[in-house]
């Protein structure tokens, strides 16, 4: 059976804060396991390649994020590019004391996709 791993420097931070919105800020949900095996590129899945991707997206006051873009995708199967994308309906922050955001704020998430088998 393959699983796939993920390893998203942000993501496995504790305390979970991202870059540029500070202040104490955490991960209330983000993608699972499962997401991103049903997001994996089908071609890179079967030829077991993997890629180093950057996301950049607005937060929204409650949370979620919004205009999410690709920043790099290091050279991997281009691919990666929508499959990253679409994660973003996946991740929501709060404050340190669960409170929503002010509006305008921007963070930066690296994700690393890779397949074991």
């Amino acid at each position: 059976m393959t699983a796939i791993l993920f390893v998203a420097a942000l993501l496995a931070q504790a305390p979970e804060t991202p870059p540029i919105i500070d202040g104490g800020y955490r991960w209330v949900r983000k993608p699972a396991m499962a997401d991103f095996m049903r997001l994996y590129p089908p071609r890179a899945h079967r030829l077991g390649q993997g890629a180093n991707v950057l996301m950049s997206c607005k937060v929204r006051p409650d949370g979620a994020l919004d205009d999410c873009a690709l920043v790099d995708l290091n050279g991997a199967d281009p691919a990666f590019g929508p499959a990253t994308v679409a994660l973003q309906g996946l991740f929501e922050l709060r404050g340190p004391k669960g409170e929503t955001l002010p509006g305008g704020g921007e963070v930066k998430i690296p994700i690393v996709w890779r397949v074991t088998r």
